[in-house]
C-alpha cells in the first residue's frame, strides 16, 4: 500500500478542526460588504456633495472600527482568555 492511498491522520479533534474555519476571515468580510453597501446608498441618496463626502469618510471609520472590534473579538475567544 502506498503512502498516498492513506489518509491524513491530525491530532485534533473534529471541534478543533472547524472551530477556526474561516472565523478571522468572516468579521473583516462581513463589514467590507457592510461598507459597500452603505457607499451605494449614500452615493445614490445623498445629494449634496459635501455632506456626501463627509458620510463616506464616516462610513469608511465605522467599517475600519467594526472589522478592528470583530477580528480582536474573535482572537480574543479563538485564545480561550
Amino acid at each position: 500500500m502506498s503512502t498516498t492511498d492513506t489518509p491524513k491522520r491530525s491530532m485534533r479533534t473534529p471541534l478543533g478542526r472547524v472551530r477556526n474555519l474561516g472565523a478571522a476571515h468572516s468579521g473583516t468580510s462581513s463589514a467590507w460588504h457592510m461598507k459597500i453597501g452603505m457607499q451605494v446608498v449614500i452615493e445614490d441618496y445623498v445629494h449634496n456633495e459635501k455632506l456626501k463626502l463627509v458620510a463616506i469618510m464616516l462610513n469608511n471609520f465605522f467599517s475600519i472600527a467594526v472589522a478592528l472590534a470583530s477580528t480582536y473579538a474573535i482572537l480574543k475567544l479563538s485564545s480561550g482568555v
